[in-house]
């Protein structure tokens, strides 16, 4: 018997497993088609266990004497593939929490895609090789459910957002319209009606949950556009003059991205200054306002965020209300990343007049431990205005009438009699949508909303713990030594001459571009060595403006799953990766 090909190969915490499976194994799929088990992963052989186990169960029920219908061939089938993939997710999620697992198994682009054995038979492979694919797929993924996962802006899932997941998937639920998705839409409808709440929102308010806060930015601006000037929806922007967006020099790319999708440009997005902790100054803003105006612009949106990407900073919304509404604008405030302090009643503070924006976005993905993507919109106006400014009138698909102007879509307990608009995909821009409130409704009511509170307020707390301990080493220096309070924990590995005088030090990153560059280039050289070593994945980011500084390490501490030994492991790791860099660079 040939040997296994490298793609059933499994990795340890170190090094691939290559399989001692050679015997050969027959079952029969319950789609008719035969499995041979031909070689497979140490991992996959208890699953392919399962897998038969599940067959064998499968047929025992279909010859039973007591008259009750055997399964469908469907039923079967996936009856077989599910055992066997639960049975690898438990081991999956069970090793994250092992200290001897890596983050990251790293392979090169092309070993890895020789490893997958990434083609396609043309009668369809064989149920050991199908459950290979599987464990390969987990075996050389980043292991977003480590608590050593610091990369991204998102964790791992929770188990009932897992299993929330597959339900949805299991439905296929497409929530464009009610009438083949009644439970989906009454549950976004629900999710969003109580966020809503918890920011100060009308009742009668509208949104709409996204894949992404990307997409909520973008819809967020049209709406607003379509609104403040609704005959665009027919001549296009060319009977204007150039519209105007604001937004900080510390937002998220997406705003700017959105102004180019929607024909706006990045040449009318006006960046308006911050404070060093990140926040925007309102001052800035109704200056900014002006002189585009001066400019011959019209301006229409401006955006805040409620905990921006990388210091996680929260602009001053109460103020910045103030400006929007003296120049009668549309404010927008981006929580996708900070905005889930809503459910903190010790932590809301930092969303001070949030409930003076006309839109606001929370992304439950990235704290809450629902799976990506789930992005929530919420629009402080009824859904008519955002139907009339975004629908096409698409009458093939949305068949149900329109509320009439004032009807109280929102509120559960309205005597409004008006049949409310139920088809949710005409409010956004497309058609397909996946039931992202599914997942976030039976996540929301597992945990609860003081669940949620506890969650986020956790975050907040190792942020403070890993900043006192970067406080505290003669190696690393935060790249704001007061002001960080958010969820994000941001520092630099201190180069050995420079330990001395880390003051002084400081005053060259921003004075002198050899230093600069030396320090952006140490960072992400150190961060090439993290991939490979795969122990711990941070991401680092530079920090632009006017007192822009160098890249540096950006912890954001969203995983529940962190003790203060992960803290310790995260800052052990990077100085051990800092070390060797530069002695690496002693040596050259």
């Amino acid at each position: 018997m040939a040997p296994p090909p490298p793609y059933l190969s499994t990795p340890s915490a170190t090094a691939p497993v290559a399989s001692t499976r050679a015997t050969a194994t027959t079952t029969t799929m319950p789609n008719g088609k035969a499995a041979m088990a031909n070689g497979t992963t140490l991992k996959a052989e208890p699953a392919i266990d399962a897998a038969h186990a599940a067959n064998d169960h499968a047929r025992t029920d279909e010859n039973t004497a007591d008259g009750a219908a055997p399964r469908s061939a469907q039923a079967q089938e996936l009856g077989t593939l599910l055992s066997a993939l639960t049975h690898m997710l438990l081991q999956h999620v069970d090793e994250n929490h092992d200290p001897a697992t890596r983050v990251l198994h790293y392979v090169p682009p092309r070993d890895l895609a020789a490893r997958l054995h990434l083609t396609f038979p043309d009668a369809g492979c064989d149920l050991p090789s199908l459950l290979a694919a599987f464990q390969s797929t987990l075996d050389y993924s980043v292991r977003t459910g480590h608590p050593l996962f610091m990369d991204k802006l998102y964790t791992g899932p929770t188990p009932v957002a897992i299993a929330a997941e597959l339900l949805s998937v299991a439905l296929n639920i497409n929530t464009h319209v009610f009438s083949v998705s009644p439970v989906g839409t009454l549950m976004e409808m629900a999710c969003l009606r109580e966020l809503r709440r918890l920011i100060g929102y009308p009742t009668n308010g509208s949104g709409l949950t996204l894949p992404g806060g990307s997409m909520s930015n973008l819809v967020a601006m049209c709406t607003a556009r379509n609104v403040m000037f609704p005959s665009i929806k027919t001549d296009g922007l060319h009977s204007l003059p150039p519209l105007a967006v604001f937004t900080s020099v510390q937002s998220h790319y997406s705003v700017e991205k959105s102004a180019m999708i929607l024909g706006i440009g990045r040449k009318y997005v006006f960046a308006v200054e911050c404070t060093p902790d990140g926040r925007m100054l309102a001052s800035d803003l109704d200056t900014q306002i002006l002189n585009a105006k001066a400019q011959g612009c019209l301006p229409f949106f401006v955006n805040a965020t409620a905990g921006t990407t990388v210091l996680c900073a929260y602009d001053p919304v109460r103020e910045i209300a103030a400006v929007t509404k003296r120049h009668q604008l549309w404010l927008h405030v981006d929580g996708s990343w900070g905005g889930t302090v809503m459910f903190s009643d010790k932590l809301r503070h930092k969303l001070d007049g949030v409930e003076l924006s006309d839109s606001y976005v929370v992304n439950p993905h990235k704290m809450l431990g629902v799976p990506l993507q789930c992005s929530c919109l919420l629009v402080a106006h009824p859904p008519t205005t955002m139907a009339r400014a975004n629908s096409s009138k698409a009458n093939y698909l949305y068949h149900a009438p329109s509320p009439a102007p004032g009807a109280n879509f929102a509120d559960p307990d309205s005597d409004e009699e008006e049949e409310p608009l139920y088809d949710l995909g005409n409010l956004g821009l497309g058609c397909g949508r996946r039931a992202d409130g599914v997942k976030l409704f039976l996540s929301w009511k597992w945990a609860g909303t003081a669940g949620y509170a506890s969650r986020v307020e956790a975050a907040f707390a190792r942020a403070d713990a890993l900043r006192a301990k970067v406080a505290a080493h003669p190696k690393l220096a935060r790249v704001m030594e007061s002001g960080e309070t958010g969820a994000n924990v941001c520092f630099w590995y201190v180069p050995a001459d420079a330990r001395a005088d880390v003051k002084g030090w400081r005053e060259r990153l921003v004075k002198d571009p050899r230093e600069f560059a030396r320090v952006a280039d140490l960072t992400a050289r150190m961060r090439v060595e993290m991939v490979q070593r795969g122990k711990i994945l941070v991401d680092y980011a530079p920090l632009p403006g006017p007192n822009a500084v160098p890249n540096f390490w950006r912890v954001p501490m969203n995983s529940p799953a962190v003790t203060d030994k992960h803290l310790d492991a995260i800052v052990d790791e990077i100085v051990a990766i800092g070390d060797l860099v530069s002695e690496q660079d002693a040596s050259a």
